[in-house]
């Protein structure tokens, strides 16, 4: 049911009456060359390891240009945070939201190398030794962020239902959720070069059964964080700064609604 919806969604119809629709969930107002576009797609998709040095378009993970779905960003849509508080009235449906939202934090985690996390800051400030200052890779610290937001906004959701009455016994709801529940999401324990299709990452199987408070969001994933930080021996200042912006961003989320 949830693959055929996105399908209808993603389909500007024969008369491309949808095509505006399709646009602003694609999050780009400009469309290429079909050809230009499947190649595009190809490679961005590949599962093969990309090649460094390779004129290769998704060589860069994530590829500033690749694809993607917009529905976690209110600043392109903002009757998609109704669909979401609607879709987290139900058990199945919020249990598949957050499922993927931490699949998709495994997802990204796995193909960051370490080394890679610290750049130089490109407005020409510098430490106190006079050499340019290192900062957290922009990349990462959104896409971190933006992961913590989006499972503070669900949970915040479910307290916002519960307390508005759209919940009605939020015991049981719990339960149904946990029920439905895959598990404890984690990295590979190594550096992942495949780029396998983002659209079924609500399919990525848990690695292990579900512990604690399942509804603490912070602390789910923290878990998938700390464990990908362990495996990689992230230095402990750049594990910090990655934990700070878990919490910050779950906690101004979770407290907005």
């Amino acid at each position: 049911m949830v693959e055929g919806a996105a399908t209808e969604a993603l389909d500007p119809g024969e008369d491309l009456s949808r095509l505006e629709a399709v646009t602003k969930i694609l999050a780009r107002e400009e469309l290429c060359d079909p050809a230009e576009l499947g190649s595009l797609i190809e490679a961005a998709t590949a599962t093969g390891p990309t090649e460094p040095g390779k004129d290769f378009v998704a060589e860069k993970f994530p590829h500033p240009e690749e694809a993607r779905a917009a529905f976690a960003y209110r600043r392109y849509e903002s009757s998609i945070e109704g669909l979401i508080q609607n879709a987290a009235r139900h058990p199945e449906a919020f249990a598949l939201l957050y499922d993927a939202e931490l699949a998709s934090l495994a997802h990204y985690l796995e193909r960051v190398d370490p080394k890679s996390l610290l750049i130089t800051e490109d407005l020409g400030k510098k430490d106190r030794g006079g050499k340019p200052r290192k900062v957290l890779d922009y990349g990462t610290r959104w896409a971190v962020t933006y992961t913590a937001e989006r499972v503070g906004t669900l949970l915040g959701h479910r307290l916002a239902n519960a307390r508005h009455g759209e919940i009605a016994d939020l015991g049981a709801f719990d339960r149904e959720v946990r029920r439905h529940l895959k598990g404890e999401y984690r990295t590979a324990p190594e550096l992942v070069r495949t780029r396998p299709v983002m659209g079924d990452i609500a399919r990525r199987p848990a690695a292990a059964k579900l512990s604690g408070d399942v509804f603490d969001g912070r602390e789910r994933l923290l878990g998938v964080l700390d464990a990908w930080i362990e495996s990689r021996a992230v230095p402990e200042r750049t594990a910090a700064q990655l934990r700070n912006l878990v919490a910050d961003g779950y906690l101004q989320a979770l407290r907005s609604l």
